[in-house]
């Protein structure tokens, strides 16, 4: 018998829903998921409501978090292009970087400035937004430089996605009220890892190309493996 999946993060790292079969297997590419009302029934009615209204902010954020996504994607490709498409992605860039709050799917602005440090850039969020509005045409070096930040970006913003939709899996699957609570508790914890630590337990992560599972975080940042 098929089913309809829960949004996955599909290869072009947006979230997709899937006819699955009793296996778990992927049928049919149902397309990029939006919203749909939550249907939920374990043949507990009280269950069922708190179920639904545990697991609303990460449909939301789902939902949210794919238009996002597009934003980033337009920005990038206006970044690249000539100085007239530059000058239309300037302000997209911002936009797709820093807008969100509220939402749940925003990139916060520690993360920002991690991923501009990392990619060599002098300075927080603040001072890239002031230099790159007084900017005129970007060097190809700069084009380099902020669609690197910008993949950055979508790449974190695609991690909490996956969070996202690990939650709403594992509420789904819930057949009790405590199993519930624990699965948004563990969602909500596992949004407050990634931003502090930039992982999370039980994130599928790569060490020596080998893709292992975080077992452990530390309080440093080091996480132990499988």
């Amino acid at each position: 018998m098929l089913k309809e999946s829960q949004p996955i993060i599909g290869p072009d790292g947006k979230p997709h829903t899937y006819m699955i079969d009793n296996s778990g297997n992927k049928v049919q590419d149902l397309g990029v998921h939006y919203e749909k009302p939550i249907s939920i029934s374990t043949g507990d009615a009280s269950l069922d409501r708190e179920a639904t209204r545990l697991m609303k902010p990460y449909t939301t954020m789902t939902t949210q978090g794919a238009a996002k996504l597009d934003k980033i994607d337009e920005a990038k490709s206006l970044i690249l292009g000539n100085a007239e498409a530059q000058a239309l992605g300037k302000p997209e860039t911002m936009v797709a970087l820093v807008s969100g709050q509220g939402s749940g799917v925003r990139v916060t602005q520690s993360e920002l400035n991690a991923i501009l440090q990392a990619r060599g850039f002098k300075g927080n969020i603040e001072a890239f937004q002031r230099q790159f509005k007084g900017e005129g045409d970007l060097t190809p070096t700069q084009q380099k430089q902020i669609a690197g930040i910008l993949d950055d970006a979508k790449a974190r913003l695609q991690t909490k996605l996956q969070i996202a939709n690990d939650t709403q899996d594992a509420i789904n699957a819930a057949t009790s009220r405590e199993q519930v609570i624990q699965a948004e508790k563990q969602g909500r914890k596992n949004l407050n890892d990634l931003e502090k630590f930039g992982h999370y337990e039980g994130e599928t992560v790569n060490v020596g190309g080998k893709p292992v599972i975080i077992k452990k975080l530390n309080p440093d940042g080091t996480f132990e493996a499988d």
